[in-house]
């Protein structure tokens, strides 16, 4: 009898895909293709695309990828987030010098946030490599789970000039330096008694 269930009928779930240390290792050295061409001796017809391994890097690039990219959005959204936080307890505490505190977090957010972003591009620049090879047919077991990406200068370079970088930046700094400038003249003064 089917199950009456009042959530509705659920989809169908894929199986997951599963390589262990040792089918890895035990792949030969030689590309995925050549492997794939003489799949009638091996007793497997897979191509280089279909390997459970080919897939497992691929999703793992993926998931690298876009770990780094929500961390970089997060950056964009604590910074102005304890930026507001610290100018309000400067109104609060009638402390104008606070201001000038913003400035760290700003820096901090802003250095964390290029460093995201400039790892996320070696790792892109990664990814299109491994697809490359894929395409090549040179994807080898050399290669297989290659996921050290190390940014360096000219992606750190890249970061700093990028269009998600410059205009958040650039724009929050001088309006917080405008705020630091003209903050003690609207604040209230607390009142002396005599």
């Amino acid at each position: 009898m089917p199950n009456s269930s009042a959530s509705g009928p659920t989809a169908p779930t894929r199986p997951a895909v599963h390589v262990s240390r040792e089918q890895l290792l035990s792949a030969t050295s030689e590309p995925i293709t050549n492997v794939a061409a003489r799949g009638e001796e091996s007793g497997g017809s897979r191509g280089e695309a279909d390997s459970p391994a080919t897939t497992a890097h691929i999703a793992l690039l993926q998931g690298i990828i876009t770990r780094l990219a929500n961390n970089s959005a997060s950056s964009k959204t604590w910074c102005p987030t304890l930026v507001a936080a610290l100018l309000s307890f400067a109104g609060a505490a009638h402390a104008p010098q606070m201001v000038h505190a913003t400035v760290v977090p700003i820096l901090i957010f802003g250095f964390v946030d290029i460093m995201y972003l400039a790892t996320e591009v070696a790792y892109r620049n990664l990814y299109t490599r491994v697809v490359q090879s894929i395409r090549d047919g040179a994807y080898t077991k050399n290669v297989v789970y290659e996921a050290w990406a190390r940014p360096d200068a000219t992606f750190v370079i890249w970061a700093i000039a990028s269009w998600s970088i410059v205009p958040y930046y650039a724009l929050v700094t001088p309006y917080l330096i405008a705020i630091a400038n003209s903050l003690p003249c609207w604040l209230p003064r607390p009142s002396r008694s005599t």
